[in-house]
Parts: C-alpha cells; structure tokens; sequence
C-alpha cells in the first residue's frame, strides 16, 4: 500500500535518470522508469508490463518499490504517461507531487538526444542499447536537431497543460542548477515532499563531456540557437515550488 507518491515528469536529456539515482540513493520512495519499454532490468525483477494485468504490474511496482514510510516515486515520460493511464489512476491521487525535469540550455538539450539516439549511450553508467539507436540519428545535423528541439518543447507543453488541468504547481529540477549546487537542490526537494531533511544523497560529478562543449558543437551551435529561437518563444514556465 501507497501512502502518498511522487511523479518524475522527465522531459528527454534534462537530468531525470540523475534525479531518479540520487532520489533512490537517498531512500526516497525508491523511484524507477517503471513504464518505459526499454527498462529491462525492471522487466526482470516485476515481470512484463504488456503480459500482465496493469493492476497486477501495479501492484508489483508498489510492493518492490514503495519505501518503509509508504512513498511511492515513478519516472514518466510524457509519452508512457499517456499510454499508462490505468497505471496513472492507481498510482495518481490528489496528494501526488510532481517534479519536472527540465533544461534551459534547449541547443544542448536536443544534441544530447540525437547523441544517444546515435550511440545508444543514454547514460554513461549503463551499457550501450542497441535496441534505442536510430540510423537517422545525427547530432550534427541541424534540421534533425531542430526536430529533436520540437519534441522536446512539445514534451514540455504536454506536461505542462496535465499540470494546470490538474491544478497541479510542480516542484522544477533545472539540469543547469543541479551542477552548480546540487545540496540545496536535494535540500528544496526534501521540503517540497515533505520528508527528513537529512536525507541528503552523496553528491555524484557530472559526467564526463556534460560540463563543457566539444568543437563540433561549438561549430553549429550558434546557427542552431538562431534556428531554435521560435521555438524557445513557445517553451511553457513552470512554476517553482
């Protein structure tokens, strides 16, 4: 059973696998991507999703995952949130919190997608997918980065129209403001769920190449921040807690 549960609204490549490790590490509802096709490992412990009832699956998720205290974390893309309703009616009540994950730098934010779409490396602690790489992936392409950089604010539109529909002011994880000073980040999360505020998670690095541009990006860079201009118009504010 549930007391209360937390949703990661992850917008792509904007920090939500690292908030989902450094909640974990911190015991906080032990959050996961439990809805994602390509989360194998979850597969292996709680059984195939599309084989089993979703109450089942649910329940599954509940009992592995849910924390002493009764919290409850899961990982959405907006994508699996839409096709999981079920699953969202069980887990979603009127006391759910929801953190957004989100990038300013929206020119980075679509290359870093296009790269992992190209290597399969959507982090550097797991080993390449090869089942998520795409042969029309190209970082260095600007017409698919400006594709990728739509999708993206499509993304950040979605998630935030199912807030106001919901009457929802989520808690904003801003990828930038993690590396600049991820204590205080963890220290606003903690009073924003409402929990200990000495669960603080050892604080991980940067990974290597995410805190400084390498020279092909340096090269398209300023012609795709021009490209991704009417685009940066249309991205939503979301509300800080």
């Amino acid at each position: 059973m549930i007391l209360r549960s937390y949703i990661i609204a992850a917008i792509p490549r904007s920090g939500s696998n690292l908030l989902v490790r450094q909640l974990a590490e911190a015991g906080v509802g032990n959050p996961g991507e439990f809805f994602s096709p390509h989360v194998r490992s979850n597969k292996r412990l709680l059984g195939n999703l599309k084989s089993m009832d979703t109450k089942e699956y649910v329940c599954r998720v509940i009992k592995n995952y849910a924390d002493e205290s009764g919290i409850l974390g899961v990982k959405f893309h907006w994508s699996e949130y839409k096709l999981n309703s079920k699953a969202v009616s069980t887990i979603v009540n009127k006391d759910t919190s929801f953190l957004v994950t989100r990038r300013r730098d929206l020119a980075m934010q679509a290359m870093s997608f296009e790269t992992a779409r190209s290597t399969g490396i959507w982090d550097p602690r797991w080993p390449v997918n090869s089942s998520t790489i795409q042969e029309n992936a190209d970082p260095k392409n600007l017409d698919r980065l400006e594709s990728t950089a739509q999708m993206i604010v499509n993304s950040e539109i979605c998630w935030h129209n199912e807030m106001r529909k919901r009457g929802i002011t989520p808690f904003e994880c801003v990828y930038e403001d993690y590396l600049k000073n991820p204590e205080e980040l963890h220290r606003r999360i903690n009073v924003f769920l409402g929990i200990s505020a000495n669960k603080i998670p050892d604080v991980e690095e940067a990974p290597a190449g995410k805190t400084g541009t390498m020279s092909w990006q340096q090269e398209i860079l300023p012609q795709l921040r021009t490209r991704l201009e009417p685009l940066e118009a249309l991205r939503p504010p979301f509300s800080i807690a």
